[in-house]
């Protein structure tokens, strides 16, 4: 199939998954304004901006980082406004839909990039997390390739449903009103 051409057997149908579950996202975000994407009903919930910062980090730290070795300064974006969770801080305010998703659209396109070359035997091969924030104490578990993509795909897919949710709940666009 043209899409998934120059893919890997045993990597396409995870390169398919990470493709069905941003499309999903897509498709809970279409129309959002600065409100809607702003908006969280309190200070112990994330809004959906800072959630799709979230997910963008998550898969930068994963897939560039721990897999690929990329430095923490070679992430395009500001890691404290995503990483960790943002809850009992103030949100990321202000920003449009499109800035949000032109940078998860940048960290996929080069996700799937990577995963272009990967192999079964890539697949099987385990790294470890990348240093640990200020603070917190270093883990010393390593995790498979296999298993890093999968939780990416599971990561996305909550919190597409949490996005779902602080859309349905949060303030109309002014024509619905």
């Amino acid at each position: 199939w043209a899409p998934w051409a120059g893919y890997r057997p045993e990597v396409v149908g995870y390169a398919a998954q990470l493709t069905e579950v941003r499309q999903d996202l897509l498709h809970g975000l279409g129309g959002l304004s600065v409100e809607q994407i702003d908006w969280h009903p309190d200070e112990q919930t994330e809004a959906i901006g800072t959630l799709l910062l979230h997910l963008d980090a998550v898969e930068w730290s994963w897939i560039h980082q721990d897999i690929c070795g990329a430095a923490d300064d070679a992430y395009p974006s500001v890691w404290s406004e995503a990483m960790p969770i943002r809850v009992g801080v103030p949100q990321v305010q202000g920003r449009p839909l499109v800035a949000y998703l032109e940078q998860l659209a940048a960290t996929r396109a080069r996700t799937l990039e990577v995963l272009r070359g990967f192999t079964d035997a890539d697949l099987a091969r385990q790294v470890g997390e990348g240093d640990p924030p200020p603070g917190m104490e270093p883990r010393s578990t390593l995790y498979t390739i296999d298993w890093i993509i999968w939780h990416i795909i599971e990561h996305e897919a909550m919190h597409v449903g949490q996005v779902e949710l602080l859309r349905r709940l949060g303030p109309r666009p002014a024509a619905q009103v």
